[in-house]
């Protein structure tokens, strides 16, 4: 074995990856975690369902490893964005990824008698990850 240890596995992940958010939905930010297998240019950014890019997270050269990044809910210019669904998408010269993360700021959490399991089936079909509870 050259330039390793014996019985060791390399800790550099293998593939390009972009994990779903977490939490989501979320009420105040969430951490968007990806891995990288190689050095690359990596663009992060926000766009809401109109296709209008929201923020840029992230934009430049990054190590092969592991990255998080984490969202405030804020635009380019430190605005809040209204509550709703927004897709981060992560692009390198060679991919691109895509998840769709959920926007609950808590003053929505109740309001109308909505609860956050409604807001959950009501957004079933965006294919929105969340943790069970």
């Amino acid at each position: 074995i050259r330039g390793g240890v014996p019985g060791m596995t390399s800790s550099l992940p293998r593939d390009f990856v972009l994990y779903p958010s977490y939490p989501n939905p979320f009420s105040s930010s969430t951490a968007i975690r990806y891995d990288l297998a190689t050095p690359c240019l990596v663009t992060l950014e926000v766009y809401n369902l109109l296709g209008q890019k929201v923020r840029t997270l992230v934009v430049g050269v990054r190590t092969a490893g592991a990255h998080v990044v984490s969202w405030d809910a804020a635009d380019d210019h430190g605005r809040a964005v209204p509550a709703g669904i927004y897709c981060c998408r992560l692009r390198t010269r060679e991919a691109q990824r895509t998840i769709k993360m959920a926007y609950l700021p808590e003053r929505g959490l109740h309001r109308r008698g909505k609860s956050h399991r409604a807001f959950e089936r009501r957004f079933a079909g965006f294919a929105v990850y969340t943790s069970q509870k």
